[in-house]
């Protein structure tokens, strides 16, 4: 290899060094929120409607994208947010990434803002809603049930061109209603089916709005501070189905994932539980195993926030394992088993039952034939005339007794002779 290869090779790695090391660096994250509201009128930021996150966060949320929010509904959309950024020379495209759609405003409360008038028909008037059984009521009846609420708690909206389809009735006909995926504006499929043919079909959208308890930031959030009671109240709004809003008491004791203003709706998204350990520090474990606990103290090898599992290692072992933490250097870990068998007495209860079980026979009932009586009472003789011998002296060796029948017989007393 010649001194010239050499260098070019070494300016090489040296390049890919140092764009590896910028790779390395964490990227710019921008998703745009789909609505948010504000309790006055003013100037909505970048932070406003969208999650930053990265080393520019603070810089890019102060970029103002509406001069002037008035009191109604206004849409900020992403192609806006990514003009604005072009726009900048201290933006490097290479680590921002920019996802979602556009960004309803609301300025005040959203049910105080009047719906906007469908457009007039032309040539007719708005057909009158029939009695009777009809498409529109099976959708709603639909809908309420998949959301689990009551039917004062949920606002449906249809939109004028859907109207025919709406009214036609299901009276003797089979029908199909599906929810396709989730939205705002619900799509729902309709068929019906009349004998051996399909009577009518079409999708129509539905304006789905919930009223829930919700908690609503009443004082500005910065990003990682703690929600606490000063900072939401609860209040009372209609917000679309598909917003996963927190309660006040669900909202308490986490912290905001980023900055969020004035009237915000928490949504699960905007908070997260709190930090209850950092990499390095001790934990106090508690082992559970039936009805006993065994304590023991742990390092853990990672950040945790509350209710997360977290990999520990014990203090003078290499070995790692993983508990759930509950409480600022607290954790928990439950045995699989779960058959409490080190319960106190168990031990002993299944020693005893074992021992029982050991020394207990079960007996098989056997019918007794014939055959089996005749052969047991030929046994009971042959015992009987074996204990009677035993009972006798055996006969002197050279009498010709020994172990012959004669001599297992009695000994006939001498005839006397007369003198």
């Amino acid at each position: 290899m010649t001194r010239g290869t050499r260098i070019i090779l070494l300016l090489a790695a040296c390049a890919w060094s140092v764009l590896a090391a910028d790779t390395a660096r964490a990227q710019d994250s921008i998703r745009v929120r789909e609505t948010i509201e504000r309790a006055s009128p003013g100037p909505i930021t970048l932070a406003d409607v969208a999650e930053i996150s990265g080393e520019d966060a603070g810089k890019l949320g102060t970029i103002v994208v509406l001069n002037n929010a008035n009191a109604g509904e206004s849409t900020v959309s992403v192609e806006t947010i990514r003009g604005l950024l072009e726009s900048r020379d201290d933006v490097n495209w290479g680590r921002l990434e920019l996802r979602g759609g556009s960004c309803r405003v609301w300025v005040g409360k959203p049910e105080a803002v009047r719906p906007k008038a469908p457009a007039a028909r032309t040539g007719r008037e708005p057909l009158p809603i029939p009695d009777g059984p009809i498409v529109r009521r099976l959708i709603e009846e639909r809908i309420i049930a998949a959301l689990g609420v009551a039917a004062a708690d949920a606002k449906l909206t249809f939109e004028d061109r859907d109207a025919e389809l709406l009214h036609t009735s299901t009276l003797g006909r089979a029908s199909e209603i599906t929810l396709v995926g989730s939205s705002p504006e619900q799509p729902v499929s309709v068929t019906l089916y009349e004998d051996d043919r399909i009577a009518a079909s079409g999708t129509v959208r539905v304006g789905v709005r919930v009223r829930r308890m919700a908690a609503v930031v009443s004082d500005e959030l910065k990003r990682g501070e703690e929600v606490t009671a000063a900072k939401v109240t609860g209040e009372e709004r209609w917000l679309p189905h598909t917003v996963d809003c927190l309660s006040v008491q669900d909202a308490m004791g986490r912290v905001a994932k980023a900055a969020l203003p004035q009237g915000k709706v928490l949504e699960a998204s905007d908070v997260q539980a709190p930090l209850v350990v950092k990499k390095g520090e001790l934990v106090r474990v508690h082992c559970v195993n039936g009805s006993f606990v065994l304590k023991t103290t742990a390092r853990a090898l990672g950040d945790g926030r509350l209710g997360e599992l977290v990999t520990l290692q014990p203090v003078g072992s290499a070995r790692s394992f993983r508990a759930r933490m509950d409480a600022p250097g607290i954790a928990v870990l439950a045995s699989s088993g779960g058959d409490d068998a080190l319960a106190p007495g168990a031990r002993e209860a299944r020693t005893k039952d074992a021992k029982a079980r050991a020394v207990r026979t079960a007996s098989v009932p056997v019918i007794a034939t014939d055959e089996d009586r005749a052969a047991r009472r030929a046994r009971d003789e042959r015992a009987r005339g074996f204990a009677d011998l035993a009972d006798q002296k055996l006969a002197p060796e050279g009498t010709g007794g020994g172990r012959s029948k004669k001599a297992a017989a009695p000994a006939a007393k001498p005839a006397t002779t007369e003198e």
